[in-house]
């Protein structure tokens, strides 16, 4: 991980295969992609970017409050770093999420001692009347105790590595850093017609399904006034992030779970529930897949960058 400006306590994580089927089930997978949605299809797995859901699920078996949660796990606390203000959670939306493997998660975390290691490790002050903007990576690590004779010492292995950009609107000012915007990936060629181009209608109650993965933000289910954007509800941005991901698998990988390595957008509009989302998709070669998702022409994903190793069969989550 980056340098931290900020670690919060770890976070342990919990799943089962009910909650793999029914992130599946939330973000659209289709009978052709069994493996992800029937738990005794012998190749049985957690569809690859599931773990991006257990930033806001960890180990919750029941619905949580969204504001206690966001503001004890997602929010640094005020005077972190020199000036950094309290933050209003009913203002912020999500700016740009990745995710990285360095291996399949197993299809239940039972018996296993998984966790959430964040940290802050960028924040940008906009200026007054503008955003401050808040850069958090995560580690799904699993954490166990060596057998050596001296016993005790605690080993972690990396299963996968997030980042979140948080966009706290109208909060800045405060004399915070000012940075440059990181880097983002490349855009896709402003004149090539796109390799393939999918159409999504997204169902009228999908934001109510997708809401039980673990992001209970009233305004995915009901109108909330006080909202940054309008009119409410909307769909998660995850929702959107994860139907494309799978479009792209499905597409490129014949949805083998082992062939997604990584995978990241930037969230650029709101998207509502019946919308039609239509991705155009680029292939690179050598398993790079750029893509930008629109809602009636108007973007709202883009500079996403999907890499897929194209030899990799199924990985079973059986581990």
């Amino acid at each position: 991980m980056a340098e931290a400006l900020y670690e919060y306590p770890l976070k342990p994580v919990s799943w089962n295969e009910r909650d793999l089927l029914l992130f599946a089930n939330s973000i659209g997978c289709e009978p052709s992609e069994l493996h992800f949605l029937y738990e005794l299809h012998p190749s049985f797995s957690a569809f690859p970017t599931y773990p991006i859901a257990l930033t806001f699920k960890h180990d919750y078996t029941s619905v949580s409050s969204f504001k206690a949660h966001f503001t004890k796990h997602l929010t640094p606390p005020k005077n972190f770093i020199n000036g950094f203000p309290t933050l209003d959670i009913e203002r912020v939306v999500d700016g740009e999420r990745t995710l990285e493997h360095d291996r399949p998660i197993p299809i239940s975390s039972s018996s296993r001692n998984f966790a959430i290691r964040s940290q802050v490790i960028g924040v940008c002050d906009k200026g007054k009347d503008k955003a401050t903007i808040v850069k958090t990576e995560h580690l799904l690590i699993e954490v166990s105790r060596s057998l050596s004779p001296i016993g005790g010492r605690k080993q972690e292995a990396v299963f996968t590595r997030m980042s979140e950009t948080a966009v706290f609107m109208g909060q800045g000012g405060w004399g915070g850093p000012n940075d440059a915007s990181p880097s983002t990936p490349p855009s896709p060629p402003a004149n090539a017609p796109p390799t393939k181009t999918y159409r999504h209608e997204i169902p009228k109650n999908a934001n109510l399904l997708y809401r039980l993965n673990g992001d209970y933000n009233p305004l995915h289910a009901t109108n909330v006034k006080a909202a940054v954007v309008q009119p409410t509800p909307i769909m998660h941005g995850l929702y959107s992030w994860n139907v494309v991901s799978r479009l792209i698998l499905s597409t490129f990988a014949d949805s083998r779970p082992g062939a997604l390595m990584s995978f990241r957008a930037r969230f650029a509009a709101p998207v509502r529930p019946g919308d039609v989302l239509e991705t155009d998709m680029w292939d690179h070669g050598d398993g790079e897949v750029r893509f930008v998702a629109k809602v009636g022409g108007r973007v709202v994903l883009d500079k996403g960058v999907a890499v897929l190793n194209v030899n990799k069969g199924i990985e079973r989550g059986r581990l």
